[in-house]
């Protein structure tokens, strides 16, 4: 089993928050789940700065990256068994994010309990296809199924 973070829920159920620890200390994280499209919500991970914003885009090296890809999959397990329903839109800042996600983010959902469809959207738009390793995507979409 992977190692990951203690995280907190609000009452929501949206917004999730943990403690990175590693080379650059303590840094308080946040995945956030937004409603893009009825029934559809993005998870947005980011580091919360020391004036309460969110920054989406930074890179922290903590030294972690594992361990937080594991927390970001047990904070989307626990948020699907909230909105059984919910379609989980995933998307990185830039191109080097989402080959991470496609590549640890999957497969830690991947052995969860709760079973999705997996859906790539490619750079180019198009249509959701089926998830497959061998292609790049620039969104995932996870469906949730029985």
């Amino acid at each position: 089993m992977a190692k990951t973070y203690w995280f907190k829920v609000n009452p929501a159920g949206d917004v999730y928050e943990f403690n990175s620890e590693g080379l650059q200390g303590t840094i308080h994280k946040m995945v956030r789940f937004e409603e893009i499209a009825p029934g559809v919500y993005n998870a947005a991970l980011g580091d919360v700065r020391e004036n309460g914003e969110i920054d989406f885009e930074i890179n922290t090296n903590n030294g972690d990256y594992y361990t937080v890809i594991y927390t970001v999959a047990d904070i989307i397990k626990h948020f699907s068994k909230v909105y059984p329903a919910a379609k989980i839109h995933i998307t990185g800042t830039d191109d080097r994010r989402n080959a991470a996600y496609q590549r640890r983010l999957t497969v830690a959902l991947q052995s969860s309990a709760v079973n999705f469809a997996f859906w790539g959207l490619k750079e180019d738009g198009g249509d959701w296809e089926p998830f497959s390793k061998s292609e790049n995507y620039a969104a995932f979409l996870l469906v949730p199924v029985e």
